[in-house]
């Protein structure tokens, strides 16, 4: 994980904020998420965080519960970027586009407003966009970007593709649900485009520097 990795535990603390989260806002981030956003955290060079595919916010309110807990008064920007679209995901097979949010990952669709009220804080700033379009229009540099949206091959690779162009030197990328089951493709893209460099945290959430990008722009 970031250079804190063997320094940061999980405590029982830890996952009881988890769980109290996680009863309020939807997702699929849990326990493992924040332990990896705490080592995260743990580096004081961390300023700022770019977060692709925000739901309903459950990540950045770990994030912001961390710092509360362990970083008070810290400075930090943190921006989240989602479509907030109840359309289909670019990770889902042809034959589900017709299907819902609901039925598909049997969850309610993104929610601007939802993930507004649960990451409010004035370090927080969410975007409607697509992220190609951010990535390929914003003037911003990030410490950190977090990748969590579609989690096809293609998705992922071009991801990569655009990221360096935000990020400052020595930027950590990241991203979760590294797998290649049914229509996912994450491991494949990373390993890929990080030539094996990659590491992992609890064998999920997948992590490297920027440097490491094996010939990004290819």
């Amino acid at each position: 994980m970031p250079e804190a990795e063997t320094t940061v535990e999980l405590t029982k603390e830890d996952v009881a904020r988890t769980y109290a989260i996680n009863a309020a806002i939807p997702g699929w981030s849990g326990p493992a998420h924040y332990l990896f956003f705490k080592a995260v955290l743990a580096q004081k060079n961390i300023r700022s965080i770019l977060v692709l595919g925000i739901y309903h916010g459950r990540d950045i309110a770990y994030i912001l519960d961390l710092l509360a807990r362990f970083h008070p008064g810290r400075e930090i920007e943190i921006t989240g970027v989602d479509r907030f679209s109840s359309d289909p995901c670019a990770d889902w097979t042809p034959a589900k586009e017709v299907r819902t949010w609901e039925s598909e990952v049997h969850g309610p669709p993104p929610n601007y407003e939802a993930a507004v009220a649960n990451t409010r804080d004035p370090r927080v700033r969410l975007i409607k966009s697509d992220d190609f379009d951010f990535l390929e229009n914003t003037m911003e540099k990030f410490d950190a970007v977090y990748l969590d949206t579609a989690h096809d091959f293609d998705t992922v690779t071009r991801q990569l593709r655009q990221v360096p162009r935000v990020c400052r030197p020595g930027a950590l990328l990241c991203g979760d649900d590294f797998s290649d089951r049914h229509t996912w493709g994450v491991a494949s893209a990373v390993g890929r485009a990080f030539d094996g460099r990659h590491r992992l945290s609890s064998g999920w959430i997948w992590y490297a520097r920027v440097e490491e990008l094996q010939s990004p722009n290819s």
